[in-house]
């Protein structure tokens, strides 16, 4: 707020140190400024792509505060509305932005960038990169969110694209692009998605699932499904492992940059280390040299970036098509339940940050609670008359 200049006020006003800005409420943009050496009339706005501008219009000292009013109102104040600030020229459409923007910095500081350039390519891309970042709305996200429901997405698959907009377009109102000023995606509610029963394959099935991707036509399958059964890693963890971090001597493998941000260290069992030996056996020969990668693509020499394709073949081929690659880390959890260890060591293993989350294991092992209450029951059998 500014206050009501008068003349009088204007030859009265001075400073010893520093600088005064006095804004003339009496002419909008118009301002006095008071320095120790002198005064003068500036005006100050802001143009049509929002930025600001000041410009000096003379020396208070002499020119009136009437003259000066008049010389203000002749440059015109203009202000547009902030959420009109954003012009053509300076809003980027969805794709320049991930282009641009998003994905360098995503790629820099995330782990999951790899996956959500698979998401920007097959469905957010197509339904939003010819748009501006303000031309995306309520109604444009839910269409996008009906044609995949009858395109045939599961719930899980649409939340997830629903999720990564939502983080892309609170990135954008963040960093002030265009002068975007709210995520529009926030307020679209994302669909009912019902739990998914966590799967546990019998020994039967996992035999069967292994015959399986031993005659798969991806070279490293065979080592890489046994290897995630064997270890409970994470389908990236496997993918991303190296040899740097594995030492065979020890039966050790080092997870640097586990899910928790903390490194992790998983003992490996005589089956893993024989995979891995396997494995980087077939590697040098059909690379014709050795990687660091544990299970390189052959053709690119770098990890898989996904063996959807190849997995499912072999999942349906056995009759076990409704087995997820992650369901391998819930069956090497249920074995060590239900070989005694405790839901402490199991936690540890799986790199869990909280043992509520081991705690969906618990009830795998009903015979070992049965027993631990025979054990109390002995223990005070002998106080029951």
């Amino acid at each position: 707020m500014g206050q009501s200049l008068s003349q009088k006020l204007v030859d009265a006003t001075v400073v010893q140190h520093g600088r005064r800005l006095i804004a003339d409420a009496g002419c909008r943009g118009l301002y006095l400024d008071v320095r120790p050496k002198g005064k003068s009339w500036r005006f100050r706005s802001t143009d049509a792509s929002g930025s600001f501008t000041s410009v000096t219009i003379g020396d208070a000292t002499s020119m009136p505060l009437d003259e000066a009013r008049r010389e203000a109102a002749s440059l015109g104040y203009s202000r547009p509305p902030r959420r009109m600030r954003s012009t053509d020229r300076i809003m980027p459409t969805f794709a320049a932005f991930i282009s641009e923007r998003y994905m360098p910095n995503a790629l820099a500081t995330k782990k999951s960038a790899v996956w959500e350039q698979i998401i920007f390519r097959n469905h957010l891309l197509p339904a939003f990169g010819h748009l501006k970042l303000d031309q995306i709305t309520k109604s444009a996200i839910g269409l996008m969110i009906q044609q995949k429901v009858v395109a045939g997405y599961k719930p899980g698959t649409v939340n997830r694209i629903l999720a990564n907009l939502k983080t892309v377009l609170s990135k954008a109102v963040e960093w002030e692009i265009g002068g975007l000023e709210k995520n529009v995606a926030k307020q679209v509610k994302a669909l009912r998605d019902p739990p998914h029963h966590d799967r546990f394959l019998t020994q039967v099935e996992a035999e069967r699932l292994i015959d399986a991707v031993h005659s798969s036509n991806s070279p490293m399958l065979r080592y890489i499904i046994p290897f995630m059964l064997f270890t409970g890693a994470r389908k990236r963890e496997a993918l991303d492992a190296r040899w740097q971090y594995i030492d065979l001597e020890n039966a050790t493998w080092t997870i640097a940059i586990t899910k928790s941000g903390k490194p992790r260290h998983i003992p490996l069992s005589p089956q893993a280390v024989g995979v891995l030996i396997k494995a980087k056996a077939t590697a040098e020969r059909l690379m014709g040299r050795s990687s660091e990668w544990v299970f390189p693509n052959p053709t690119t020499g770098k990890p898989y970036t996904s063996i959807f394709q190849p997995w499912d073949i072999c999942r349906r081929a056995v009759g076990l098509g409704d087995v997820r690659i992650h369901d391998l880390r819930h069956s090497f959890a249920s074995a060590l339940v239900n070989r005694g260890m405790t839901l402490y060591d199991v936690k540890e293993v799986l790199g869990h940050s909280n043992i509520a989350t081991t705690q969906r294991y618990a009830h795998l092992s009903p015979g070992r609670l049965r027993e631990a209450v025979s054990q109390a029951g002995d223990h005070y059998a002998g106080s029951v008359k």
